[in-house]
């Protein structure tokens, strides 16, 4: 167990940060039909106190967010400058196959990571001002052996004021990864983001789950997959029940009752 912002972690927990789980930053995409070469600008308004600016490629919640949690947990818990990671250990974790070409595809990967732009800010209450503001890169600097065995990673120095300022929850990813729909992994993390409220009963609007899905994906394509998500999601035990209903304002609202 690792002691972070006086919260114990085990070895498949993470402290993430909220704006990167509720937010459109790991999505449900297809990699064959998005260019990952492509810089994106997102504007994020997580709550009416914290919000930030991404900038940088299209990240999954297949790959990209299982990798990071990884990275960022190792941070955590090596608490050193740089990081080193065994490739097999990745591979494994991750379910693939230990093989140079694999080692490869995952260093590419993290190279992604470097190009990935955070600026984010937290409000003072009374003034509305500014209170904190931060940009980092998601990783500042990635290196590998030359036989791809060892690689080793750099996290920007704020990283460390970026966990204790702004909002963070813990995040599970054996757990995540027992998950089978992405609709599923993605409503996992916006939940997750929540888990603050001690309340029994979560009344959650509807669109947190659809920023998730490429705007030119049918809306009733989304609507399947955001219902299929959350059966699965109980079916596995991380709440008791959902029903979905209409606030005063015509906004459709899901109520999540937990265990």
């Amino acid at each position: 167990m690792t002691k972070i912002k006086n919260r114990f972690i085990n070895n498949s927990e993470c402290l993430m940060p909220s704006v990167l789980t509720d937010s459109v930053i790991f999505s449900v995409i297809d990699p064959k039909k998005t260019d990952r070469t492509r810089k994106n600008k997102e504007v994020i308004v997580r709550t009416k106190l914290e919000g930030a600016v991404f900038e940088g490629p299209k990240l999954d919640l297949k790959n990209d967010y299982p990798l990071f949690h990884i990275i960022l947990r190792e941070n955590q818990i090596q608490g050193s400058i740089p990081i080193y990671l065994k490739a097999n250990d990745i591979l494994k974790e991750l379910g693939m196959q230990c093989r140079t070409i694999n080692k490869v595809k995952i260093f590419n990967k993290l190279k992604v990571f470097e190009g990935c732009k955070l600026s984010i800010s937290k409000i003072k209450t009374k003034t509305n001002e500014a209170a904190s503001t931060l940009r980092l890169p998601l990783v500042s600097k990635v290196n590998t052996s030359e036989d791809y065995n060892t690689i080793t990673i750099e996290f920007p120095q704020q990283i460390d004021f970026f966990i204790e300022l702004f909002d963070t929850q813990k995040v599970d990813l054996s757990f995540y990864k027992k998950l089978t729909k992405q609709s599923a992994r993605g409503i996992y993390l916006t939940l997750s983001s929540y888990a603050y409220i001690s309340n029994k009963v979560l009344k959650i609007a509807f669109e947190k789950f659809m920023i998730r899905f490429n705007e030119n994906k049918e809306f009733k394509h989304k609507n399947t997959a955001i219902c299929e998500g959350l059966e699965e999601l109980k079916e596995k035990g991380f709440f008791k029940s959902f029903e979905f209903y209409t606030s005063k304002n015509d906004k459709r609202m899901c109520k999540i009752i937990f265990l």
